[in-house]
């Protein structure tokens, strides 16, 4: 399901299905959301809305890309939780050495590691 969106006068979303299970409306209202930025690092004509939801109204962000996979990697390129030494040393200590093994965490381009458990995705459409 497409989450729909309009833009209101205060340069906020209208919001007609949620990202998060954080964020479900009233059945049949409408939630006004705002963006926290717009990403649009890989161009594409399709709109999608991401959030890490690690917190009860998680900053949203607008990304534009051709598939939800490039817009996923953009999302997290720009916006993902970076792992710091420390956290790197605590999964080694608890997984092991092979990155592979550690749950929720990836690479992004630049060779960081990004804690990716929370991040949620939809493909949006705009509509006046």
């Amino acid at each position: 399901m497409r989450t729909i969106l309009s833009i209101t006068t205060a340069g906020r979303m209208r919001q007609f299905s949620p990202i998060s299970d954080f964020q479900v409306p009233i059945s049949g209202t409408v939630e006004e959301i705002p963006i926290a930025g717009v990403i649009n690092t890989c161009g594409g004509d399709r709109f999608f809305l991401f959030a890490d939801v690690d917190r009860f109204v998680p900053p949203q962000y607008l990304v534009t890309a051709d598939s939800f996979e490039e817009a996923y990697e953009a999302f997290l390129d720009a916006k993902g939780k970076r792992l710091d030494e420390a956290s790197c040393d605590d999964m080694r200590a608890e997984y092991g050495n092979d990155v592979g093994d550690w749950p929720e965490v990836q690479y992004i381009d630049g060779g960081d590691l990004v804690h990716s458990g929370g991040v949620q995705g939809s493909e949006v459409e705009f509509r006046s």
